[in-house]
């Protein structure tokens, strides 16, 4: 049976206890169970680990030194397993340039589309653009800049790597003298040039210097058709200055340098150029569409589409108040500026003393933008109080701000005027990322970022719509079909919202593996193991049925699925279900139900079962809470696709956003109700025309997936920091002192915050993924005994904290636990009677190398105090804080009382 199943012997990883399971191959199997029963441990930690070391292990020597090598799980035997391929809850690249449209390859395919039938036009006129002639060209030289003086180079290298000997060798042999490379132009001697092979280069051949006058008319056009011939129809001409120079440095197709043209370079070709406005373009590449190279993406933003620029709304915060109160923020302080500002003001015909909001459009843009070469006299008084005056060209409050950030010295001074910066889109692009020049090609009516803009259902059906004739059919009728199904896949598993021009730090983690889903299933592998965490995340029943088949789907392509979920649709369309338990933590680890759907509902002791069978229901309440002074109102929401949204509710109340995925229900809490003050460098504030808040007792704060787990004190986190002994540590704080804001003693205990090492223990890089965690990076942990210090526990003595250099306490394998004390309990019963909360103590490999999705949530969650004095009390917003629970525990995964 082993050649149709995966049978796994021993299995003793983290919590599991020395379990024996057979997993049949080419299924869709579902691990449920209740949080922390050992559903990852087995998936992920088991199977997933151990498949990866496998193949990892089958590389060469060379390979393996750029993958992590995972460490072997704890088990006696696993066999039958295949390749493995992990998607869970992780979130995807936080690059700003990685898209969704990059992440399912379907914008590569795009570029190849729009490079292969597209149609350029001038991006003034919109004509479409023809073919150039010699002529053409050499008149396009004369009238840059008639009686100057110019280099005609033909571009026959551009951002390529090598030494390009053989090139040189020829070129001398051919009568050329010179070339330019990397913008600096050299002398072909007897001794062929060399080059380092590792970088990029751009080599230009200088074919002639000449006069831009209607005399060497003809001369011109015969440098053109021999740079032409060298450089594939391409011919760069550089305008040079009076004293015969270069006007600036060379520019990124010269030189590498910088992306783009340099100051007095023209470049032509013989394939593409308007003839009405002059503009010229190579032929059409699938790199010219990209982003992420500089041939197409916008010289201003490098195809980030949006910049860092000084936001107005930030220099003038509080427009009721005056310039002689302080106005414009960065500007209310010192002696020089506020009397410029004055100054201004009175050059524009008003005072210091007019609010900022009665002050006319003139003065406020005078102020902020600057007057250009206009003269503003300023009278000054030094700080002794000596009179004098000068007259200066005002640069505008925004532009000094820029420049004293450029200018800085000190990182203080930095942080302080980077408060007033802000991510806006590029004013070039628009936002797009592109040149004009490239995002003037279409194909039928569109443009690449015009179909990049619409979502996965609305550019499945501009592409089903898309029809083509004669031999553009044959070029685009493959290309169009990879298209189409990628996009069917997003529609398939729930994503038909989403644009492909998202970004993937915008996702939530359901999102993210969907994608990812959405990716494999394209890619058409076959026999692989899938393993999945939790997919349905997020994901409305409405669309539940559309992702089940989508699995079905991955199934039947030959491949083993399985899935860690809690779902009962998907548990119940499984072909076979494993329930671990019967608790959670030590309490679990054990297979307590493994079969059939059909099956699993007759075993007893199975909460899956009793649920399945309906044995069990969770009752719907009957009473509820009544509302308590203090509500929340928002009025005029309008973030993203959100249409004018008002909604209300009382505080202290929890109250649940529902909806199909795609509705934004989280953007009506996170980015309005969750709204706190605007952090520097984040793009402009969500559109909210009112907030009402009656009797709010606290400040907000928000729990979901994207927010990393709370960096909670504990005693030597990270197994690596446990190699020299902690000692015993005293009373941490002053007496009677347990409540909020208790203050350590200095140098009482020996704590690391904020994954920090401990001290004297520096230069030591915290791994924050379990999944890519190298196993030679491991050691094994010694038995520490160590509480958590909370708040409330100030009140109580700090136990004491060893190091123990022994680990037979773990039955020999050097792979240690914090260990429970033995006068926990009692521990615990005081901490209950003084409110406090503890963590209990657990794995050190789940400390120490993070949780999985909602799990962290469900700590975040657990950190915060259910009771809290009325001015702590603060309001939450949380992200599907059930979307790990099962029913048995549904009662735990409740918000927290306060939450909004």
């Amino acid at each position: 049976m082993g050649q149709n199943a995966i049978v796994i012997k021993g299995a003793r990883e983290h919590n599991l206890k020395d379990i024996d399971l057979i997993i049949p191959r080419d299924e869709l199997v579902v691990i449920t169970g209740l949080s922390g029963s050992g559903k990852s441990s087995l998936a992920f930690d088991t199977m997933y680990a151990e498949g990866q070391r496998r193949y990892v292990e089958s590389l060469s020597s060379y390979a393996r030194m750029f993958l992590g090598q995972m460490s072997k799980p704890d088990l006696d035997s696993i066999d039958g397993l295949s390749p493995a391929v992990s998607i869970d809850q992780k979130t995807t690249s936080k690059n700003p340039r990685s898209t969704v449209g990059t992440t399912t390859e379907i914008y590569d395919y795009l570029r190849l589309l729009f490079a292969r039938v597209g149609v350029p036009h001038c991006p003034e006129c919109g004509r479409v653009i023809r073919k150039q002639t010699t002529d053409q060209v050499t008149d396009e030289i004369l009238s840059l800049a008639p009686g100057a003086k110019a280099i005609v180079m033909a571009p026959v290298v551009a951002g390529r790597k090598g030494e390009f000997t053989k090139l040189f060798t020829d070129l001398q042999k051919e009568g050329f003298s010179r070339v330019r490379i990397d913008g600096e132009i050299l002398k072909l001697e007897a001794e062929p040039l060399t080059l380092n092979k590792k970088i990029k280069h751009f080599v230009d051949v200088v074919v002639d210097r000449v006069q831009l006058k209607e005399s060497a008319t003809s001369r011109i056009a015969e440098a053109v058709e021999l740079a032409t011939k060298l450089a594939d129809g391409r011919v760069l001409v550089q305008v040079l200055g009076d004293d015969g120079q270069p006007l600036g440095e060379a520019g990124g197709q010269s030189s590498g340098a910088k992306g783009g043209l340099g100051e007095g370079e023209h470049i032509f070709s013989l394939a593409l150029a308007c003839p009405e406005h002059g503009h010229s373009m190579d032929e059409l590449q699938p790199r010219d569409f990209s982003f992420n190279a500089p041939y197409g993406a916008c010289p201003d933003c490098l195809g980030i589409g949006s910049r860092e620029e000084v936001d107005p709304s930030l220099v003038v915060p509080d427009p009721s108040l005056t310039l002689a109160e302080g106005a414009i923020a960065p500007f209310k302080t010192g002696n020089y500026y506020p009397q410029v500002l004055r100054a201004v003001a009175h050059h524009m015909g008003t005072d210091e003393n007019t609010p900022w909001e009665d002050l006319p459009k003139k003065a406020t843009d005078a102020l902020l933008y600057g007057l250009g070469d206009q003269k503003v006299r300023v009278d000054y008084v030094t700080v002794d109080g000596r009179e004098t005056y000068w007259y200066i060209e005002w640069e505008g409050a925004l532009a000094a701000v820029q420049r004293r950030y450029q200018e800085a010295q000190s990182d203080n001074q930095r942080e302080k005027l980077s408060e007033y910066f802000a991510i806006v889109p590029c004013q070039t692009c628009g936002g797009k990322r592109l040149k004009p020049e490239i995002l003037a090609v279409t194909v039928g009516d569109k443009s690449i970022h015009d179909v990049t803009e619409m979502s996965a259902a609305d550019s499945l059906d501009y592409f089903e719509g898309l029809a083509f004739h004669g031999a553009e059919e044959h070029i685009a009728g493959p290309i169009v079909k990879e298209i189409k199904a990628r996009l069917r896949f997003l529609v398939d598993v729930g994503l038909d919202y989403l644009t492909l021009e998202r970004a993937t730090a915008t996702l939530s983690g359901g999102e993210a593996q969907r994608i990812r889903l959405a990716t494999q299933i394209g890619a058409g592998l076959m026999g692989v193991l899938y393993i999945l965490d939790e997919p349905s995340i997020g994901l409305h029943q409405r669309d539940n049925e559309r992702l089940i088949s989508t699995l079905e789907r991955l199934r039947d392509l030959g491949n083993t699925v399985i899935v860690v979920e809690h779902d009962e649709d998907t548990i119940r369309s499984a072909d076979y279900v494993i329930d671990m338990g019967p608790g959670a933590g030590e309490h679990g680890g054990q297979v307590v139900a493994a079969g059939k759907p059909d099956e699993i509902v007759r075993f007893e002791g199975s909460l899956t079962a009793d649920y399945l069978s309906g044995r069990r229901t969770i009752p719907v309440p009957e009473k509820r809470r009544k509302p308590r002074r203090g509500s929340l109102k928002l009025t005029g929401a309008a973030e993203n696709n959100l249409k004018n949204v008002t909604l209300g509710g009382s505080l202290r109340h929890a109250h649940r956003g529902h909806g199909r995925v795609g509705k934004r229900q989280e953007l009506a809490r996170h980015r309005h109700a969750g709204a706190g003050p605007r952090e520097p460098r984040e793009p402009c504030a969500p559109p909210l025309r009112h907030v009402q808040e009656d009797h709010r007792p606290g400040q907000d704060r928000q729990g979901d997936q994207h927010r990393p787990e709370p960096h909670r004190a504990h005693a030597a986190l990270e197994p690596r920091h446990l190699h020299r002994p902690l000692g015993r540590h005293p009373g941490a704080v002053r007496q009677h002192a347990g409540v909020e804001g208790a203050r350590l003693r200095a140098g009482a205990l020996l704590l690391q915050r904020e994954r920090r090492p401990l001290r004297g223990l520096q230069g030591r890089r915290p791994d924050q993924d379990r999944d890519a965690l190298p196993a030679r990076h491991l050691r094994a942990l010694r038995g520490v005994r160590r509480r958590t210090l909370q708040p409330r526990d100030a009140a109580g003595d700090v136990p004491r904290q060893e190091h123990r250099r022994g680990a037979g306490h773990d039955g020999g394998r050097r792979a240690g636990v914090l260990r429970e004390h033995p006068r926990h309990q009692a521990q615990a019963a005081d901490a209950a009677r003084r409110g406090a909360r503890l963590h209990p103590p657990g794995a050190a490999r789940h400390h120490a190398l993070g949780r999985r999705g909602a799990a962290r949530e469900a700590v975040e969650r657990a950190a915060a105090p259910p009771d809290r004095q009325d001015v702590l009390h603060p309001g939450r917003a949380h992200h599907r804080p059930s979307l790990r629970g099962r029913a048995a525990a549904f009662g735990s995964a409740r918000a927290p009382r306060g939450c909004w």
